[in-house]
């Protein structure tokens, strides 16, 4: 299977129109804005899938059982430059990565009885491992990317946050150039006497002390639906949940806090001596704290009840003198309720990020009629 994912004639480069003094007279000129590779080529994927179908007790319980892994090399990717080279990035087939998992899912009437009492049950949960496996400088990482060998192409790589300095660690606090109230971070790695670096603490921070926090990319996710019947009585509820991914919350960011506490904003759990929280700093005018950014990545995962819905099918019988031959009356609730660590936005958003324009969980509210004649 291949990709070619690029624009036609992208090997050949590109230019933008730029300004420039001709004597003394403005100018148009063009320069190069995109680089050309005459390199480029098709990302090439390999995949096997095994599965298996199944159906017990005269197929009253049927299901599906799904073993995947991909692997693709020549990965067609953006390369960040360093800007002085005059370009930002450059497209090239770069490395090797593996997809790997596993999906389940199953259905089963769990009641049918004489009585007209109906349980339907549907239920699915996948699990899924995406992995750089190597790059273009082999097994080494690329740290200027933001790629690591043995983790998704999408991750958050940043200070690790672990609270706040309190009050009784002011003596501690003060060796890192920091006071109580102040964003406290986990010192992760250190450098060995010949200067390699290594995952032992050497008593400084600094941009060694910087790891992948997560990704976008659940650990696993599922679904379980049920539909109940009875006697023209339905009623059925969906609950969604996706576990061990994280989010990047611009709302906990110089965008969306002020740091200063005395300005409209979400409603922040700031650290005070009165109010020895874990959270959020304290708040200090006009001045943003050492390692601000740490505090906005954060844990989405969630469990949502997506869709609560109820009716009543009019009796047949009924119906008939009426001159109907079905009229049903429903009523159907959207992202009932939501549960989360995460409650600023819907932790539901596509790409990890959140920010001033993301959307808010709304539950929505249906109630109508179904009528034929």
């Amino acid at each position: 299977m291949g990709n070619t994912a690029i624009s036609p004639f992208q090997t050949l480069g590109g230019l933008a129109r730029s300004v420039y003094a001709f004597g003394e007279e403005q100018a148009f000129g063009y320069r190069h804005s995109i680089i050309p590779n005459p390199d480029l080529g098709w990302e090439i994927s390999k995949t096997i899938n095994l599965g298996l179908d199944f159906g017990l007790f005269n197929d009253r319980l049927t299901g599906s059982l799904e073993l995947y892994n991909t692997n693709t090399q020549d990965l067609l990717l953006s390369r960040l430059l360093p800007i002085t080279s005059g370009y930002q990035s450059i497209l090239q087939n770069i490395g090797a990565t593996r997809n790997r998992g596993v999906e389940f899912s199953a259905s089963s009437y769990v009641i049918d009885n004489k009585d007209g009492l109906r349980w339907d049950v549907s239920f699915n949960i996948f699990s899924n491992k995406e992995e750089i496996v190597e790059l273009f400088d082999g097994q080494n990482d690329d740290v200027g990317n933001q790629w690591f060998i043995g983790q998704p192409i999408n991750v958050f790589y940043s200070f690790q946050h672990a609270g706040i300095w309190q009050s009784s660690e002011a003596d501690e606090a003060k060796l890192f150039n920091q006071a109580p109230g102040d964003i406290r971070i986990a010192e992760l790695n250190g450098r060995d006497a010949e200067g390699n670096l290594t995952n032992l603490p050497d008593g400084s921070l600094n941009a060694d002390d910087r790891t992948v926090l997560g990704s976008t990319v659940p650990k696993w996710g599922g679904g379980i639906s049920n539909r109940f019947s009875y006697k023209g009585f339905d009623f059925s509820f969906l609950v969604f949940a996706r576990q061990g991914q994280m989010i990047r919350s611009d709302f906990h960011w110089l965008g969306g806090n002020s740091w200063q506490g005395r300005t409209n904003m979400l409603v922040f759990d700031y650290w005070t001596p009165d109010n020895p929280s874990n959270a959020i700093p304290f708040p200090r005018e006009n001045t943003a704290p050492l390692y601000a950014d740490a505090v906005r990545f954060l844990d989405r995962s969630f469990v949502k009840i997506r869709n609560i819905s109820m009716g009543y099918n009019i009796n047949k019988q009924w119906l008939h003198n009426l001159g109907f031959s079905s009229f049903r009356v429903y009523g159907t609730v959207n992202n009932a309720f939501t549960f989360s660590k995460f409650d600023v936005v819907d932790p539901e958003t596509s790409n990890g990020i959140v920010g001033g324009n993301s959307p808010l969980t709304t539950a929505t509210y249906v109630m109508g009629l179904s009528v034929k004649f």
